[in-house]
C-alpha cells in the first residue's frame, strides 16, 4: 500500500461537480489509508478548502503554512512578485 500519493494539476479541465466529487473521494481515501497527498496546483481557491498545509514556490520557497494563514493578499503579492 502506498503512503504517498503525488498529484500534478489533477483538477485541470475538471468541472465543478467533478472536482467536488474527486476531492471527497481523495479525502475519504486519505483517511482510511493514512495517505500523505502531495498535490501540485495553481488553483489556490480549491486548495484553500482541500489541503492541510500549503507551500508556495516561485523559483524558491516563498511561504509555507496553513492555507487560511497564507492565502491573503499580502502573502500572494509576495509569492507572485518574486523574480
Amino acid at each position: 500500500n502506498p503512503q504517498l500519493l503525488v498529484l500534478d494539476e489533477v483538477m485541470a479541465g475538471v468541472d465543478c461537480e467533478g472536482a467536488i466529487a474527486f476531492c471527497k473521494l481523495l479525502k475519504h481515501l486519505q483517511e482510511i489509508n493514512q495517505w500523505t497527498i502531495l498535490e501540485v496546483s495553481h488553483d489556490l481557491k480549491m486548495l484553500e478548502h482541500t489541503v492541510d498545509w500549503l507551500i508556495g514556490i516561485n523559483r524558491v520557497m516563498i511561504m509555507a503554512g496553513r492555507p487560511r494563514e497564507l492565502l491573503t493578499p499580502e502573502h500572494l503579492t509576495k509569492l507572485y512578485r518574486y523574480y
